[in-house]
């Protein structure tokens, strides 16, 4: 009666073990705390997405994975602000302006002498253009075309920065050491047989803006997008940049 009694709860008990394993609790929760005691600050800046085909969030992933890594070997990590560096955009529309006016004032320099054949036919032209030109008020010129609109002002959120520009931002967010770079993906191979290869690039900078060291990673037939992986590469890069002497 025992044994039988036995075989019954290891065929009951058995199976739901099993489920409990296999829809229990899955994943990795790790946590990355300041000490208070780093060994360095490192600020974070613009990471270049060099993806063949579009991935909104790789660059974005690779940061904070390598973010969380550097917490754990006791970094203290933060985002600088790049946005202090944008130009005044008073300032930067009307610098644009005047050198639109100085490009249309060469062209201008270059018309003023036509040859023979095109004379009349510039004289007629001039006084329609003349009539329209009068028309429009001057800013209203420049967005209908006739002066090339200033293009969209330069960002440095959206870019690499300069070292020049590393400089001046230390003097509004203080840190060790400034990390910038990019994260690319290629395929190569025939359209049903596609080899894809990762590559990581970081530029490592001091306090001054003067390239202190660079860090590169390349691998074939694996994918950045795979969580674990990307972890892995975190990790690998995090402890290499422990192991050395950067100079500030």
């Amino acid at each position: 009666m025992t044994r039988r009694r036995t075989t019954f709860g290891v065929l009951v008990l058995g199976p739901l073990l099993m489920q409990c394993s296999l829809f229990g609790p899955r994943g990795d929760v790790r946590i990355a705390t300041a000490s208070g005691r780093e060994r360095a600050t490192i600020a974070f800046g613009f990471i270049e997405d060099r993806h063949d085909r579009f991935t909104p969030h790789a660059t974005a992933n690779f940061a904070d994975m390598l973010s969380f890594e550097l917490m754990q070997r006791n970094y203290r990590v933060i985002e600088a602000d790049r946005s202090v560096l944008r130009p005044d955009p008073v300032a930067a529309a009307q610098e644009a302006i005047r050198e639109q006016e100085r490009l249309l004032q060469e062209r201008r320099n270059s018309e003023s002498q036509p040859n023979s054949q095109t004379r009349a036919r510039t004289n007629n032209s001039s006084g329609m253009q003349d009539e329209t030109r009068d028309l429009l008020p001057e800013r209203l010129r420049y967005v209908a075309g006739e002066i090339a609109y200033a293009s969209r002002p330069d960002d440095p959120t959206e870019r690499l920065l300069r070292p020049s520009e590393i400089q001046k931002l230390h003097e509004t967010v203080a840190f060790d050491f400034f990390l910038q770079g990019a994260v690319g993906a290629t395929d190569t191979g025939l359209l049903l047989e596609t080899e894809e290869s990762s590559l990581i690039f970081l530029d490592i900078y001091g306090a001054s803006g003067t390239r202190v060291g660079a860090i590169s990673f390349t691998v074939t037939e694996e994918s950045l997008k795979e969580a674990s992986f990307l972890r892995e590469v975190a990790e690998r890069i995090a402890d290499e940049f422990s192991r050395r002497n950067f100079q500030r």
